[in-house]
């Protein structure tokens, strides 16, 4: 599956597309922004404020307009730093990561074993 080229090296068909694909998981990495503890703060602030997307009791939870709507408000709040995809993902994966600290938190000890192997959350995003 290698060909020669007219200066005589052999090539993968395919080394053209594989450089491209690496050209653009670059540029995709440079773009990536970085979270800070002010724009967590302000997703967790404002999440809090709106039940809508994380309450599924909440009569609005299911209207996807209702969310997409919140999610570019909050988006204006951040600057416009962030795609509302990036926040959506940003989101759960503070959820994800509460629930495990709660769940290990969430443990009974049998009575009498000491507090010595509680287990104390701290919850850094």
């Amino acid at each position: 599956m290698k060909k020669t080229t007219e200066e005589g090296e052999v090539k993968w068909p395919y080394w053209n597309d594989l450089i491209f694909v690496r050209q653009t998981l670059a540029e995709d990495d440079e773009e990536e922004l970085v979270w800070s503890v002010e724009a967590t703060e302000v997703l967790i602030s404002f999440s809090q404020e709106n039940p809508t997307l994380w309450r599924h009791n909440h009569p609005s939870y299911f209207q996807d307009t209702n969310k997409d709507l919140l999610y570019d408000i909050l988006a204006k709040q951040l600057e416009d730093k962030f795609e509302v995809e990036k926040i959506k993902k940003k989101w759960s994966e503070l959820l994800k990561k509460f629930r495990q600290k709660h769940s290990k938190a969430s443990v009974i000890k049998p009575s009498g074993s000491g507090t010595d192997g509680i287990f104390k959350p701290t919850f850094e995003f």
